[in-house]
């Protein structure tokens, strides 16, 4: 497949962060999830059976509605104990854009969002800007559960006992090898690396949990400032930013330094603008839950990506944004 348009980007007008002209679809994106989250089961429940369940009734609908962007599902590999792992793609543009969860198989919850993401797109695209043009501009591809072992057993670890995301160069295990094929199939201009973090993490210098945490993984040691670095920076402060206007003073950069045995900073090597997005703990008394947040977090990178908005961030504001602790 040919390189996707790393750019995305037909515009370039300034923006102020917090961005606040997008509370009013920010709201909007939260009535859509009320409305094409798919529950009640739990996301720490969900299994691999879940998953093609899910996936299948997708396909379905896809297929009946008649959509101009049909949904597509094929399998992609099979894990160590031969679970299925899918790839769910929709669109038609030729900006390819690649999220994957739950490889940690004890970290769900973007496994539940990604389910309403699809839900959405494949129920109603034109709900998104109005016309449905974010899919002809896009092609979102979603590897849900990467590690069904995981999930299965609720241990971070696979069947082997192996951190999937600590194996993108000795490549010891099937799903890690999955996910490398499928990024040097698509060549994705985007990746979104989704976890859950501790619920214990606080923003620094306070006692507020952090609820979102975004990391732009660096190519190594320096820190090298590419102009694909520098994308995956300005869509880490679009997210970073959306989680401050969900609830301000809760949202940080992750704590972490360069880890060249890492699946993020494997993917930014290829040329992949990326950015790892953790879902963090929660406040009690915060409107609506940890998974709407983070449904509109990535429907707004989305629409960021597709529709031009990401040239307009200050890139350079993301090394000052508060670290986790």
């Amino acid at each position: 497949m040919m390189q996707s348009d790393s750019t995305c980007e037909p515009t370039t007008r300034a923006r102020e962060f917090p961005f606040a002209e997008l509370s009013a679809r920010d709201g909007r994106f939260r009535k859509l999830y009320s409305r094409y989250q798919l529950g009640p089961l739990p996301s720490s429940d969900i299994r691999s059976e879940d998953v093609q369940q899910v996936l299948e009734q997708l396909v379905e609908v896809s297929r009946n509605s008649g959509s101009k962007w049909p949904l597509s599902v094929r399998e992609v590999g099979r894990s160590f104990e031969g679970r299925t792992i899918q790839l769910a793609s929709i669109g038609r543009g030729d900006c390819h854009v690649l999220l994957w969860t739950q490889m940690h198989g004890d970290e769900s919850t973007h496994t539940s969002v990604a389910f309403a993401l699809l839900n959405t797109l494949v129920r109603a695209p034109e709900s998104l800007d109005g016309d449905g043009q974010l899919l002809d501009r896009c092609t979102l591809h979603v590897l849900p559960m990467l590690n069904p072992d995981g999930a299965q057993r609720q241990t971070r670890e696979n069947a082997q006992d192996l951190d999937i995301n600590r194996d993108a160069v000795a490549l010891d295990t099937p799903e890690g090898n999955v996910l490398r094929n499928v990024v040097r199939e698509l060549r994705p201009a985007f990746g979104f690396n989704l976890h859950n973090q501790r619920a214990d993490k606080k923003v620094e210098g306070s006692d507020r949990v952090a609820i979102l945490s975004v990391l732009a993984p660096p190519l190594d040691e320096a820190d090298r400032e590419t102009p694909s670095i520098l994308r995956a920076r300005q869509l880490a402060l679009e997210m970073f930013a959306c989680g401050e206007r969900f609830l301000p003073g809760h949202s940080t950069r992750y704590e972490a330094g360069y880890m060249p045995t890492a699946f993020g900073e494997w993917v930014q090597a290829q040329g992949t603008s990326t950015v790892l997005l953790e879902a963090g703990g929660w406040v009690d008394d915060a409107p609506g839950t940890r998974e709407e947040l983070h449904y509109v977090t990535l429907l707004t990178a989305l629409a960021a990506i597709c529709e031009g908005e990401l040239a307009g961030v200050d890139a350079g504001a993301y090394l000052s944004l508060p670290l986790n602790q």
